[in-house]
């Protein structure tokens, strides 16, 4: 079986997982902003993908901005928790027959 799957960005949708801001500028409110914007399209591209065939679709480095920085501004973890795909089970791939899986946390 054949599976075909791709990086990053959705150009059909316009989607993006891979938002980023310059570590000079980084604020917890322009942070959260793209996070949000990430994870919202990330939501799009999961539910977009499997009925047009594409069971992979790789999550880019930026989807949480600097998130591993110790200056990094705020806790990402408890208020995008709720809202991650990547955080627990994702209905949208297993209910379509596709596996969802993420790398080590």
């Amino acid at each position: 079986m054949i599976r075909l799957g791709y990086p990053c960005e959705n150009l059909t949708l316009g989607a993006t997982t891979n938002r980023t801001l310059r570590f000079a500028h980084l604020t917890e409110e322009r942070a959260r902003e793209k996070v949000a914007e990430n994870l919202r399209d990330l939501e799009r591209v999961l539910r977009w993908n499997p009925p047009h065939g594409f069971a992979l679709f790789r999550i880019g480095q930026h989807l949480i901005p600097f998130a591993s920085h110790p200056l990094f501004p705020y806790d990402w973890k408890g208020p995008t928790r709720k809202s991650s795909p990547a955080s627990g089970p994702w209905p949208v791939p297993s209910a379509s027959g596709f596996p969802c899986t993420r790398g080590p946390t």
